[in-house]
């Protein structure tokens, strides 16, 4: 092929992409758009460390936005977390199906706020003490006694020290959670368990306490377990909050149906045929400039 016909064949193979490339996309959009949903939600403003309302900031809308990505990409759907003004959020996943809509409406609402609290000795007899606060026991069951304990009325630490948190199943009691923590916290956390041992310590998460077990002696190799009544589903739910928490909550103001615009790998089809098609078109200039300056006739006469 001459140049001159290869450059009037690059529009031309252009448009066959853009011809078989469309429908594809159109029907991607339209099983997206069967199967996605979206969520528009507030990012409330967070407390102190004497529970007092701090002021909105973008760098907490930006960790909110951080925390949902990593939460919500943990599979094959595509999902984009948007800015909305200044304390809106919208989330676009056009890919979920509706059997996972339940889900996503959780890994977005629940906070993941760990703490770890004394419990007050006498926490079945007193009402309340200077210094303490009832909070109640999470997943009662029937014929429970502790429906709430007296805990210290703040954290004697908090959840910042975790690294890494993650699901796992112990043949004897059942799914728990297991905390690794970084230098800090594993530093911490012994000199908390040291100076408290033979006394409950009660693991808070978002208000609720999820377990008080009995320190038995120092705990220093730097990881903790939750033990509770917890299926596998609940257990990676909670490992996954607790390793991304939110330092801000959510609440959910509008979902619907994802909207039908393109989707993270549409848009990555159509950059790659565009990108080949740039390649293909500037070589071919090249080709046609190196005819040209070697002052060939072969463009405007062939026979030559």
């Amino acid at each position: 092929m001459n140049p001159v016909s290869a450059l009037i064949a690059t529009p031309l193979t252009a448009l066959f992409m853009m011809a078989f490339l469309t429908p594809a996309i159109s029907q991607e959009k339209a099983i997206s758009s069967e199967v996605g949903r979206s969520f528009v939600v507030q990012v409330k403003p967070g407390t102190d460390t004497e529970g007092k309302p701090k002021p909105l900031s973008k760098d907490a809308v930006d960790q909110v936005i951080s925390v949902l990505e990593k939460r919500l990409n943990d599979g094959p759907f595509d999902i984009r977390v948007d800015p909305v003004g200044t304390d809106k959020l919208e989330i676009q996943m056009p890919g979920v199906p509706r059997e996972a809509w339940e889900d996503v409406r959780q890994k977005i609402l629940q906070a993941g706020n760990l703490e770890f609290r004394l419990v007050h000795p006498q926490t079945a007899s007193l009402n309340s003490q200077q210094g303490y606060i009832r909070l109640p026991m999470a997943n009662l069951e029937a014929g429970e006694n502790d429906k709430d304990l007296l805990v210290k009325d703040h954290a004697d630490m908090d959840g910042k020290y975790v690294k890494a948190a993650f699901a796992s199943l112990d043949p004897n009691n059942g799914w728990m959670i297991i905390l690794k923590f970084d230098k800090e916290g594993t530093k911490l956390f012994g000199e908390l368990t040291a100076a408290h041992t033979h006394e409950r310590l009660a693991i808070v998460v978002d208000g609720e306490v999820i377990s008080a077990p009995m320190l038995n002696e120092a705990i220093l190799g730097g990881s903790a377990q939750i033990s509770g009544k917890f299926t596998e589903r609940s257990a990676r739910f909670l490992a996954s909050a607790l390793e991304n928490p939110l330092e801000n909550p959510l609440v959910i103001l509008q979902e619907g149906p994802a909207s039908a615009s393109t989707t993270g790998s549409q848009r990555r089809l159509m950059a790659f045929a565009g990108l080949g098609l740039i390649i293909v078109f500037l070589a071919l200039c090249v080709v046609v400039t190196r005819k040209i300056r070697r002052g060939g006739d072969a463009i405007s006469h062939p026979n030559h």
